[in-house]
């Protein structure tokens, strides 16, 4: 998935985020940021219903703690590394990228069907934008 907004932020990126800055610090001088923000999109929002992927250890899991450590979360238990509570894991995949032994991964398929959806939601870079109401 890491293939997604690679070389991002760039130099055109940072650029316009200097300029957001610079514009969000006249409108907080001024005074006119008092007013709720209206975002676009759909209300209400639709649920998150959560990412089926889900980090598994494997055999080669030596239970060094690292991924536990890592977790953001804490979906992975101290005393038993090779466990990852799914209801907790957000599948943000630290485990798997700190993991010394590869030894954690995501089922093939998951990993395919996810990489594809996310190629037609992600594979053109989108539009940087900046909310402000006045």
């Amino acid at each position: 998935m890491r293939q997604f907004a690679t070389g991002r932020p760039d130099a055109q990126d940072e650029e316009e985020l200097r300029g957001f800055a610079r514009e969000l610090r006249f409108k907080i001088d001024e005074g006119e940021l008092s007013d709720p923000i209206d975002f676009p999109g759909n209300r209400p929002y639709r649920e998150y219903g959560g990412v089926p992927m889900k980090p598994k250890a494997g055999k080669a899991c030596i239970q060094c703690g690292l991924c536990a450590k890592e977790c953001p979360v804490g979906a992975i238990p101290d005393e038993d590394p090779s466990k990852t509570d799914t209801s907790a894991c957000i599948s943000c995949m630290r485990c798997i990228a700190v993991c010394p032994r590869k030894a954690r991964s995501v089922s093939k398929a998951f990993l395919t069907a996810g990489s594809m959806k996310l190629k037609k939601a992600c594979g053109t870079p989108k539009k940087n934008e900046l909310f402000l109401h006045n």
